[in-house]
């Protein structure tokens, strides 16, 4: 038997290419189930699967930029979905309250600035707003904002003035990178916090009685200011400066909480990134993305994709960058400025259940640019992942409108590490295959298979994309893709694509190939 019949065919199933992108190894070391290359995929309980379309949440009637979307539950358990405008003129901000039927503006000519976005909180159903340059204010559920300051009559004991951050735990609000109201200058490194149970009540150092147990400090181990708060998994109140993050642990002394620094190293560039699930906090570095567990240090997970990260981040705009975790998938999805944009277009994916496996994507639609990402829940049985963005607009990270973001569709595409058959055909005593067939492997719906080849590893890696149908080997090889003959490579790689526009994008359990072996890589 000749030995390049078609008997001689030998299969390669792939499967699980679970473990994500890889950029920081030559493509022929990535890990079997690695990938070389990803556009608009994650991956989630170990399949590759399209990502979520951009679908408008709500109307807003507005163009202006959406800055900031949050959840609010009042103390009566009425549920709010809370967005705030900026306009690049004035750099005015104005705010508005859903209640599942009408938007209501609840307060305006608030003062915003582009490059101090709203932060917000809850305590005891107060939603607490700084709108990035103007006072701490609150609202209940009911009629129009307040600056929380009005409802303090002592002036010894009024939150500081205009806040970049705010979080709170169970009993307390914390602001970080106010103005002193004593010296009327921004103290970029301090850390306030309220008395229990009291967000009206605050200490500048005057330690009047009425303080009772407000306080501050000072974290001046260099002179950053602090870049963001927050509240992880209801245990830790961590603080963050571009080269450090501190974990404010409760003390019974004088200052009930003291921040002591967890890493002098690793710090928090960008306050809209820093998310938590399942007891880790996820934030955008310097030059990485790290994760905090409780009661940890924070621990780079961004390897796979930082050359990829370093090459594409505007690190100008860097700070303008967002996150949301999906609470259902573990999916943490990461917004950032690429290239020469100050906006937000690039997408990362990490998949925080399938061991920080990453993948990328591109928002279509040059209309939306992400400013926030949040959590919103209608219900106690319902969970919605929205994006607020630069066209005014609420979008929901959802599956009902398949690929497409806002009325714009996109497609979506994933390559393999390189194969090289040497190794891969060691067995057969061959150096290189003749492909006859690849077929994608998933539950439902569908996707192409795509290979490309090459003498080369750098070749296979510039090579065009070649697409296959999941056809019979005993067809003729005019469905080949080299002008109708045959072709042995050393080296290839597969993966699978959907074009724009499929109604049931196919998630990918696996790929097969099949091929004949050849005995020379000259032939």
């Amino acid at each position: 038997m000749r030995p390049t019949s078609l008997s001689d065919v030998v299969s390669f199933p792939i499967w699980g290419l679970a473990a994500g992108q890889f950029n920081n190894v030559p493509s022929p070391r990535i890990a079997d189930l690695g990938l070389f290359a990803s556009n608009n995929v994650f991956i989630s309980e170990g399949r590759v699967q399209v990502r979520p379309s951009l679908v408008e949440y709500v109307p807003t009637d507005s163009s202006l930029p959406c800055t900031h979307a949050a959840h609010m539950i009042t103390q009566g358990g009425d549920t709010f979905l809370i967005r705030t405008s900026l306009d690049p003129g004035t750099s005015k901000v104005s705010v508005l309250a859903y209640d599942g039927d009408q938007w209501e503006t609840i307060a305006s000519d608030l003062l915003g600035a582009e490059d101090i976005p709203p932060e917000s909180c809850m305590l005891k159903g107060e939603w607490l707003l700084c709108p990035g340059n103007d006072k701490v204010y609150q609202w209940t559920g009911s009629g129009p904002m307040i600056p929380l300051e009005s409802l303090q009559p002592d002036p010894d004991l009024k939150p500081p003035d205009s806040p970049a951050h705010i979080a709170s735990n169970m009993s307390r609000v914390f602001l970080a990178n106010g103005i002193d109201p004593y010296t009327g200058d921004r103290i970029p490194w301090r850390v306030w916090w309220c008395s229990k149970s009291d967000t009206t009540t605050w200490d500048h150092g005057g330690r009047k009685p009425e303080a009772k147990n407000a306080s501050f400090q000072d974290l001046m181990h260099d002179n950053t200011e602090v870049t963001a708060l927050h509240y992880l998994d209801g245990t830790e109140i961590l603080a963050f400066k571009p080269r450090s993050v501190y974990v404010g642990e409760f003390n019974s002394g004088v200052n009930l909480y003291l921040f002591l620094p967890v890493s002098l190293e690793i710090g928090c560039i960008a306050s809209k990134t820093v998310k938590s699930w399942n007891g880790l906090c996820v934030f955008l570095g310097p030059n990485n993305v790290y994760a905090k567990p409780v009661g940890g240090k924070p621990q780079a997970i961004g390897d796979a994709i930082r050359p990829r990260l370093a090459e594409l981040l505007n690190s100008e705009f860097a700070h303008r960058s967002s996150a949301v975790i999906d609470p259902v998938l573990g999916v943490y999805w990461l917004f950032v400025p690429q290239n020469e944009e100050a906006t937000c277009g690039k997408i990362f994916a990490c998949s925080l259940r399938d061991k920080f496996a990453w993948t990328e994507g591109e928002i279509s639609s040059s209309r939306i640019r992400i400013t926030d990402a949040t959590t919103f829940y209608p219900s106690s049985s319902e969970v919605e992942v929205l994006v607020s963005s630069r066209d005014g607009k609420i979008y929901s990270m959802a599956g009902e409108s398949p690929m497409r973001d806002g009325g714009d569709s996109f497609s979506a595409s994933f390559w393999s590490r390189t194969f090289d058959w040497v190794e891969l055909l060691a067995k057969q005593g061959a150096e290189t295959v003749s492909l006859q067939k690849i077929s994608v492997q998933g539950p439902r719906g569908s996707a192409s298979g795509i290979v490309r080849t090459g003498p080369t590893v750098a070749s296979v890696e510039c090579a065009e994309t070649q697409e296959f149908g999941d056809f019979d080997m005993s067809q003729a090889w005019e469905q080949s893709f080299r002008g109708g003959k045959t072709q042995a490579y050393r080296f290839a790689q597969v993966g699978a694509y959907w074009p724009p526009g499929i109604k049931d994008p196919m998630p990918v359990d696996g790929i097969t190939v099949w091929g004949i072996p050849r005995g020379d890589a000259r032939e």
